[in-house]
């Protein structure tokens, strides 16, 4: 080598040494590369876990027997929260999982009005022979989870009822955790600190003495705090109490209630945990908002939808039968959103309406509801959209007098689950319409077809249909013009079928007589 440097020319041995020194460089900087600066430690990716959804009514036959099979398969617990109780199979499923497994322990929260309901007595006996353990609380209890083992979870908008499953529009978000520290894993916990509070401020209807000895990890049963960072959130009314332990010695004890609560208050006013994120999601949005909800009675929220309209995000709303009102109203805020929306004139003229109803009746009744259960938003859908779902209700209701939730998800690493709400929220957008996105002929026009041209018009229709208030208000206007009288005392006859134009009458359909019969 000493020999060939002496033979080079003072030029190529100067190119030679710098050569030889930026091969160095390469080097050092590759080996450096392989220790991640603190950006990049930062940056580290997203472990969601298992994370998946399914909606009813079109999934809802599977979502319930996923749930079931779920709680089947439990060998060390199954906590669950119960608002409407009427599926005989959430019954076979609790009473299966203590048959597998001896050391089991199931333990619901009810809905204070369920405990006392006589029809379900029976049922809770037989839960009680085989050792389910049964809480009631003292406000109402409005959410709909179901953990099991701490490993398996799902939050949902439905109830156990066969309308979840086969006629509401729903939604169930599954968790299984894979790993510690996975998403699923934050949000299980999340649920599981949740259930603790239920449980811990509940009192007993039968703990088979487990209530009145001891709480439930009572340390780790207030979730005063929101469990939450960039991408995952768990938001809860619960966080808008503070919580102290029961008097030792006191009445509460003795039922097993062990935390009591007092509502937050910033100078007088009470916190809102769930509005308030639901708020900074609208703020943040850069291009879209979508909100698929049940009921939507908080005025602030409307207000920052219709600013959000202002600033050029796309704001769209779907929502159920029961938000229709022609003209605004002082409670529901879906017709008020409408009417905003309006008068914000040049900047949204040309625009299609931003408001959709899930359609089926003329007088929402429960005996037809065909209900847009969902509570959701989808904000920015995209690689960094986001959405926020669970049991809540938009209204003050389930911020204050119930015990509702709602879950944030963000980015990248839960696209497949904001792809599947982004596309039920779609369909539902659709629904009943042409590929012009007109109303179907075949359902739209069942609405103004009397039943077998006898001139007896249907109240409550069995196929539901997407429309704009404007297109809504068209369909009743036609329909009064064929029954004038049809709107005049619909509302204290809502649990009627029919109404009869020839005699002005509600009426109902006899199978045994093959007629019609005055429905009270």
């Amino acid at each position: 080598m000493k020999a060939l440097l002496l033979r080079m020319s003072p030029f190529f041995l100067i190119i030679s040494i710098l050569l030889t020194l930026s091969s160095c460089g390469d080097n050092n900087t590759h080996r450096q590369r392989l220790v991640p600066n603190s950006n990049e430690l930062k940056q580290k990716p997203i472990d969601p876990g298992k994370i998946y959804s399914m909606f009813s009514p079109w999934e809802g036959e599977k979502a319930f027997a996923t749930t079931y099979k779920m709680i089947e398969s439990a060998t060390s617990y199954v906590h669950v929260t119960v608002y409407s109780w009427k599926d005989k199979d959430f019954d076979k499923a609790l009473l299966k999982a203590l048959s597998n497994n001896s050391e089991v322990k199931v333990r619901l929260v009810l809905h204070p009005a369920l405990a006392r309901k006589k029809s379900l007595q029976k049922r809770i006996k037989a839960l009680e022979a085989a050792g389910v353990m049964i809480k009631r609380h003292t406000k109402n209890m409005h959410e709909k989870f179901t953990i099991v083992d701490g490993i398996k979870a799902v939050n949902s908008s439905a109830n156990f009822s066969s309308g979840a499953k086969t006629r509401y529009s729903e939604n169930f978000l599954f968790f299984e955790s894979v790993s510690a520290g996975d998403t699923a894993d934050k949000a299980i916990k999340a649920l599981e600190r949740e259930f603790k509070f239920l449980w811990n401020s509940s009192k007993d209807v039968i703990t088979h003495g487990e209530g009145v000895e001891s709480p439930l990890s009572q340390e780790q049963g207030i979730v005063s705090k929101v469990s939450e960072s960039s991408h995952f959130g768990f938001y809860s009314s619960s966080m808008n109490f503070h919580y102290s332990k029961s008097e030792e010695l006191g009445a509460d004890i003795t039922v097993g209630r062990y935390l009591k609560m007092s509502a937050k208050k910033i100078d007088g006013v009470k916190s809102w945990t769930v509005r308030d994120r639901i708020i900074k999601s609208i703020r943040n949005a850069k291009h879209s908002v979508t909100a698929v909800l049940n009921h939507f009675n908080i005025k602030d929220i409307e207000i920052e939808l219709i600013e959000a309209v202002k600033r050029g995000v796309d704001v769209k709303l779907y929502v159920d039968n029961q938000e229709y009102i022609d003209g605004v109203d002082t409670k529901e805020m879906t017709p008020n959103f409408v009417a905003d929306w309006r008068a914000l004139g040049q900047l949204v003229a040309g625009r299609p309406s931003p408001v959709r109803v899930k359609f089926y009746s003329h007088a929402p009744s429960p005996r037809y509801w065909l209900l847009n259960h969902h509570k959701f938003f989808i904000f920015d859908h995209g690689n960094h959209g986001s959405i926020l779902t669970g049991s809540y209700n938009v209204s003050k209701n389930a911020e204050h007098k119930q015990f509702d939730n709602m879950i944030f998800l963000k980015g990248q690493a839960y696209i497949a689950v904001l792809d599947s709400y982004q596309a039920e929220f779609e369909k539902l957008w659709s629904l009943g319409r042409d590929e012009f996105d007109r109303p179907s002929n075949t359902i739209y026009d069942s609405y103004l077809l009397s039943k077998n041209d006898d001139g007896v018009y249907i109240l409550h229709h069995s196929k539901a249909i997407s429309l704009s208030f404007s297109e809504i208000k068209s369909l009743k206007d036609r329909v009064k013009e064929l029954a004038p009288a049809i709107f005049d005392d619909i509302y204290k006859h809502k649990g009627c079928k029919y109404f009869r134009a020839l005699d002005s009458q509600y009426v109902s359909y006899d199978w045994d007589t093959d007629s019609y019969k005055l429905c009270k």
